[in-house]
């Protein structure tokens, strides 16, 4: 392929075939956009209607057998200990036992090991400071200044809200329908019904269907469900296991039983050029016939774990139109397969006389992440203009984050002008995942430490067992017992939103989280506008969840070992040292200050 940038669009170009456009946000010049876009090593073929399923090659097999019999072998200890001498005795790091829920739930956790291990090593000794400098005030705009597109959005108020939007696009799409979703979360009675059924009937009624998954998500729910063979009913989470085995086999069942062409599925492989370790893809993105989309932070469907917590936008119009342009272009990096034109079908989706739209015109502008060991971070680059055009306040929240020095800094600057900066965040109480979970503590003390005002709330306990709604204020969480695992057995709501919201009038919503694996291991989809009824909207999900969920902390409450902060072992390694660098510079700054 010889991707290059023109006029704003990334392009993606094979010879004697037709081009497929990418929305890509100018922050950076042409040329180095198109330095970036030739950094990726594709496979950019499909053969038949499904891909076969990613599986593990034998060095990663080994590397996840090695980390899961390290994690099981400490989880045991950790019990033993536990029930022998009480939980004041739990040795070591939390990360295993107290806030993993089960021994299959650690499987997921080295399989995210795995994914992160190769681009983790690329960026030994790299320099994050001279990084971070890419990312100053001067060298950022905001995506959406002086955009003449328009679009309408609505901000989708709950998953069933969202459950019914996907149906009725499915069942009222005349001419096509494409979805891609970073992760698949199989054991969901609702993906499947959509996956393997509503899709497949859409597909039998002439409907093009195109489906792109993960590929590295996809080799550890693989995993999971085959690795054990005769050992299998021995094990924790059969049923679990035998739900993932039964739709990998239906998917391709179902897939190969529509008409020929009309329902295909992928799965997205890519490898970063120069360090050669593989890059994923994070985006999330809903459309049909190219008149309405839904993009955020769901993959496909919000989970029953975050329910209403997720964010997720419909658009119509130009958005929509774009946005499946943005698909037909990856599509073919991945496939080899030239889709039509993305453009809008003449025919209404009989749903869209019903949408309630917060804004019928917002200016708007889509922008992508296309990661690499060059670092180079549109959404990144937006986010910081954002915040830099902030005069009265900035509500943020992100599902996972490890604040680096560009947000640090930007934030920092907004609360000295006197801006009211409120962060919410996940913690290790109530994230699904723990090996971002040291990064994700470490970055919000570094705030702390930088902007001592800063407002920054951690999703988790208030009282041991309760979460309670209140005003959102500053309290010290209470533990009858130091050290009691009470504080750890609350099913606590997971914030899977990623958004900021300025002066709740200027919006950020899509799949980027903040923090540096966007720039270097997670290719993502953002969408940007310019509402004050979107973002009056996105304030009020805000203030709603932090009452609901969250608990403001200070910084002394983050360091490692704490309450909300993990002692650190090997499965919440930090993601390269763009947040430990950044902490380490904010604390010298403070000591000298």
């Amino acid at each position: 392929q010889v991707p290059n940038v023109r006029q704003g669009l990334l392009v993606a170009q094979r010879p004697g075939e037709a081009h497929a456009d990418a929305l890509c946000e100018r922050t950076q010049s042409d040329e180095k956009l198109n330095a970036v876009a030739q950094r990726w090593v594709v496979p950019g073929r499909l053969d038949g209607a499904c891909a076969h399923i990613p599986t593990f090659n034998d060095e990663e097999r080994r590397f996840f057998r090695l980390a899961l019999a390290r994690a099981w072998g400490m989880r045991a200890f950790q019990q033993t200990s536990t029930s022998l001498f009480g939980s004041a005795a739990s040795p070591g790091c939390v990360c295993t036992f107290r806030t993993c829920k089960s021994y299959y739930r650690l499987e997921n956790e080295c399989a995210e090991l795995l994914m992160l291990a190769p681009a983790v090593k690329a960026l030994e000794g790299f320099n994050t400071r001279e990084w971070a400098a890419r990312y100053s005030s001067d060298k950022v705009t905001w995506p959406v200044s002086g955009a003449s597109a328009r679009a309408p959005v609505r901000l989708i108020g709950s998953r069933e809200e969202h459950l019914a939007q996907v149906r009725a696009l499915i069942e009222g799409a005349t001419t096509s329908i494409c979805v891609v979703a970073g992760y698949a979360h199989v054991e969901s009675p609702d993906h499947s019904e959509i996956i393997l059924k509503l899709l497949p009937a859409a597909a039998r009624r002439g409907v093009r269907v195109r489906v792109l998954f993960d590929a590295l998500p996809f080799k550890g729910q693989h995993n999971a469900a085959t690795q054990w063979g005769m050992l299998a009913p021995l094990l924790p989470a059969q049923k679990n296991r035998t739900v993932v085995a039964e739709y990998l086999t239906e998917l391709r069942n179902e897939v190969e039983s529509c008409p020929e062409g009309t329902f295909r599925v992928a799965f997205f492989e890519a490898r970063c050029a120069e360090a050669g370790y593989l890059v994923k893809s994070h985006v999330k993105l809903f459309a049909a016939d190219g008149r309405l989309a839904i993009i955020g932070g769901s993959n496909m469907i919000p989970t029953v774990m975050a329910g209403k917590n997720d964010c997720d936008c419909l658009v119509g119009g130009t958005a929509a139109s774009d946005l499946s342009t943005f698909f037909s272009a990856m599509w073919l990096e991945q496939t080899g397969e030239t889709l039509p034109a993305a453009l809008p079908s003449s025919t209404p989706l009989p749903c869209e006389q019903n949408i309630v739209w917060h804004d019928t015109s917002a200016p708007f502008a889509t922008g992508s992440s296309r990661p690499s060991i060059l670092g180079d971070d549109p959404i990144l680059a937006a986010s910081v203009a954002l915040i830099d055009s902030a005069t009265e306040e900035v509500c943020l929240c992100y599902g996972f984050s490890g604040l680096m020095a560009p947000l640090v800094y930007a934030l920092s600057r907004a609360s000295a002008r006197g801006v009211r900066v409120r962060v919410l965040l996940n913690s290790h109480f109530s994230c699904d995942l723990r090996p971002p979970m040291r990064d994700l503590a470490a970055g919000a003390r570094a705030l702390l430490l930088a902007a001592p005002t800063a407002e920054v709330y951690l999703t988790g306990p208030r009282q041991p067992g309760d979460v309670r709604e209140e005003e959102v204020e500053a309290f010290v969480p209470y533990y009858p017992e130091p050290g009691s695992d009470e504080c750890f057995r609350h099913p606590f709501t997971f914030v899977h939103g990623k958004y900021i919201v300025v002066d709740r009038a200027r919006c950020s919503v899509g799949s980027w989280n903040a923090w540096a694996r966007s720039a270097f291991h997670e290719a993502e989809l953002q969408f940007y506008a310019d509402s004050s009824s979107l973002g009056t909207a996105l304030a009020a999900k805000w203030v709603e969840a932090a009452n609901r969920h969250a608990a403001r902390v200070s910084a002394s409450d983050l360091l490692p070992g704490g309450i909300w902060a993990p002692l650190g072992c090997f499965l919440c390694v930090p993601f390269g040292t763009f947040v430990h660098d950044c902490l380490a510079d904010v604390e010298a700054a403070a000591v000298i200050g």
